[in-house]
């Protein structure tokens, strides 16, 4: 088996496998190299080709007002958004798993173990250093912050593309079949609606191909993958998978505001202010701490996750400085160090059953419609931000490291927050199918062998980059399709 183009196949070419896996990223790629690691034969289906093609970027295109381009968030070649990703990596916290009233009483349907069970073969997979996140690990000599609600936590972090870094295994595999330039148009449901019978393909040029498998995964992103299910509505108008309308709910990215600039302060900062690499580890893995709300303050207070990290800019300009509005501060706390330097924030979006992607009028290249994306954050949304960008100015201050613009929200505060390209939430595990779309072993509620993988499926988000507890979920789901399939 092997990487084949799809557009040098004959016309209405029939490719089949046990497993059809859509999407080529880090979580499509993970999926797959572990079903091959237990003998299960698959077939990886990816848009685009072993390089980035304008032509085939252009399908992401789609309506998101006060949202990134579309084109812009994700990268349609082998390896996906992991081509030009960060890397940046934590698992999950166990505060996350677990209901809230912060978050509307969302719980995860699985045990935190059933994830971090798979963490070290995904670390494995992304490359990572280690499967070690206690800070102490890293930093031994670093100083605990002054708030006792407050805490560092490490993230590793390393820009490895997936796609170049597996593209011999790929290629060399004798369980797996990598199928690009193939783009899957309709999943088309067997007799009775129950069970998928094949997908429909096509190249960009109009070649007609169709895949069969005994199982098959959605595994093309936050926004890609419900814009399939919603568009394969030949058989069912509502789409496929949508039987309760939570296709396309709850989306989520992870908020963010600034960088907000700081004004050093007179004595050495008590934690790093930016990555730094470990030059005992045998890989190129950055090392970054982060200041982060202990789970024991969000229980007792009842807010969301975040992480704040320093990061070095250089001097401001005075023009900088006062159209910041803190000018001010140049006299405050005498400054020491020449150097600015800013604070970049991640915070946990509370979920939100209308903040969710659907169809746009507007229809793509292969005649199929577009996605349209309305990201909606709450009213606790910006108290929360507010109070912990506040909290993070005080610890910043009193430590001495430097002193705060803790005020950005001039106007509306959503027109200022960013996100950060973490698409979260839109096909959320449940126990129930009122709930969400798959269930605990992110197969579809109903649809028997259809299965979602990546951010997707997260219920609930936390404050960390998704991609390790994704491929971690991929992993495990490869384990549970060896049972059904293998």
């Amino acid at each position: 088996m092997t990487i084949v183009a799809a557009g040098l196949l004959e016309p209405d070419t029939v490719v089949r496998a046990p497993v059809c896996v859509l999407g080529g990223g880090a979580v499509g790629i993970a999926l797959v190299r572990e079903l091959a690691a237990r003998g299960v034969d698959s077939l990886l289906i990816e848009s685009g080709g072993l390089e980035y093609d304008d032509d085939v970027q252009e399908l992401y295109a789609g309506r998101a007002d006060g949202y990134f381009d579309l084109r812009a968030t994700r990268l349609r070649y082998l390896g996906g958004t992991t081509n030009h990703y960060a890397g940046q990596s934590r698992p999950l916290e166990p505060v996350d798993f677990e209901a809230h009233s912060w978050r509307g009483g969302v719980a995860w349907p699985i045990d935190r173990s059933e994830l971090t069970a798979h963490l070290p073969a995904a670390v494995r997979t992304l490359g990572l250093a280690d499967d070690r996140w206690d800070t102490e690990d890293w930093f031994p000599e670093l100083v605990e912050p002054r708030d006792p609600s407050l805490q560092v936590k490490v993230f590793q972090a390393l820009a490895r593309p997936l796609g170049t870094a597996y593209r011999a295994e790929l290629d060399a595999s004798e369980h797996i079949t990598v199928l690009l330039g193939a783009n899957a148009t309709q999943l088309v449901l067997a007799e009775g609606n129950e069970a998928i019978d094949h997908v429909e393909l096509s190249t960009l040029e109009g070649l007609p191909l169709r895949a069969e498998a005994e199982a098959v995964v959605v595994a093309t992103g936050g926004i890609e993958s419900p814009r399939l299910l919603l568009a394969s509505n030949r058989q069912i108008p509502e789409g496929v998978g949508n039987s309760s309308d939570m296709v396309g709910r709850y989306f989520a990215d992870h908020p963010s505001v600034g960088p907000l600039r700081v004004v050093p302060g007179p004595r050495e900062p008590t934690l790093p202010r930016a990555a730094v690499t470990n030059e005992d580890l045998e890989l190129d893995v950055s090392l970054v701490a982060t200041l982060a709300i202990t789970e024991d303050a969000q229980r007792e207070r009842g807010v969301t996750g975040f992480h704040a990290f320093v990061l070095p800019t250089g001097p401001p300009s005075d023009e900088d400085l006062a159209a910041l509005g803190v000018e001010q501060l140049l006299d405050i706390g005498g400054p020491s160090a020449s150097e600015a330097q800013s604070v970049v924030f991640g915070l946990e979006q509370v979920p939100n059953a209308e903040s969710r992607v659907t169809l746009d009028d507007e229809r793509d290249a292969l005649g199929h419609p577009r996605a349209r994306l309305d990201w909606r954050l709450t009213d606790e949304d910006e108290e929360h931000f507010a109070a912990l960008i506040e909290q993070v100015a005080i610890e910043l201050a009193v430590t001495g490291i430097g002193r705060m613009h803790a005020e950005p929200f001039e106007g509306s505060w959503r027109d200022q927050v960013m996100g950060q390209h973490h698409h979260m939430g839109t096909l959320r595990m449940s126990t129930s199918p009122r709930d969400g779309v798959v269930n605990e072993d992110l197969r579809f509620h109903d649809v028997r062998n259809l299965y979602a993988a990546g951010p997707a499926v997260f219920p609930t988000y936390g404050h960390v980059n998704p991609t390790l507890n994704a491929v971690a979920l991929a992993i495990r789901l490869a384990h549970h399709l060896e049972r059904e399939v293998g």
